[in-house]
């Protein structure tokens, strides 16, 4: 009898682990939010002494703080939907919040709908790192949970602005034209496909064609610059030309070994991969 005690009591505990999900779920999971991510219109963060602030417009979200700039949109999406998943287990305490270094005065994460807003108070991590005391405003208690949705929050002022320095659909595209020091190349779209030049004896039909238009289409920086400006002493060594339903003009610099973009009067910094990509011959 004694050989079947332990198969017996794993399987019983098994049963106990498994029993909420085989009915139902435990309907009284309580979680750090309430509002969907769709609902949420507007999200505070006060983190290590910096203050961001997004809200959506038009269905688009734009950083507010602590500069005013096109929000990386995917960013956001995972940060509320990190949000939303995590769970509120055993609460931890319900006084001495200095302990767990909750403050009124400390980091939070406020999200706001049209209808209420929602304020999380963060404190210190926990024994395990991807843990992390945390206390919503309108709960007496401390919890202890997962610290996802914290490592999704920015963690400076550069981090959820979007990189998009160009940007169209492929199919719009006419023309492109670049020059980087004495090197210049120009394709055309006819009626009938891609052409290298204006010569119609020099059609372009193969797959270097569509990645080289893809690249083109959308190309991403590689980070900012302090004020947007390039760094002193850059200096100008080509330019790309993108025609589509307005010409685009995207001028080229280079400082030692690093490149960068500039696009009306902000510019970028942009790998030396990005850059043979987009001054390549097809």
């Amino acid at each position: 009898m004694k050989r079947f005690i332990l198969p017996i009591t794993a399987l019983l505990l098994a049963i106990l682990y498994f029993f909420p999900y085989l009915t139902g779920g435990n309907k009284n999971t309580a979680f750090l939010i309430t509002l969907k991510p769709e609902e949420i219109e507007k999200v505070y963060i006060k983190r290590e002494g910096s203050e961001y602030e997004f809200i959506k417009e038009n269905n688009h979200w734009k950083m507010i703080k602590p500069i005013q700039w096109k929000a990386d949109e995917t960013k956001i999406k995972r940060l509320l939907e990190a949000m939303k998943e995590t769970v509120l287990e055993t609460p931890v305490s319900d006084k001495d919040y200095q302990r767990y270094n909750i403050k009124d005065n400390g980091d939070f994460i406020q999200v706001y709908s049209k209808q209420k807003a929602q304020k999380i108070l963060i404190g210190k991590r926990g024994a395990r790192y991807s843990l992390i005391y945390i206390k919503p405003q309108n709960d007496r208690n401390v919890y202890l949970v997962r610290a996802r949705f914290v490592d999704r929050m920015p963690a400076g002022e550069n981090d959820f602005r979007d990189r998009t320095i160009f940007q169209t659909d492929p199919s719009r595209i006419k023309a492109i034209y670049w020059k980087e020091g004495n090197k210049t190349f120009l394709i055309t779209r006819g009626a009938d496909g891609w052409y290298v030049g204006n010569k119609k004896e020099n059609k372009i039909n193969s797959q270097a064609l569509k990645e080289y238009l893809d690249t083109i289409s959308n190309i991403d920086a590689t980070g900012f610059l302090k004020n947007d400006r390039l760094p002193e002493g850059a200096k100008k060594i080509g330019f790309l030309s993108i025609k589509a339903d307005r010409e685009t003009k995207i001028h080229l610099y280079k400082k030692d070994s690093e490149f960068y973009l500039q696009i009306s009067d902000r510019a970028f910094r942009i790998s030396s991969f990005l850059k043979e990509r987009l001054f390549k011959k097809l």
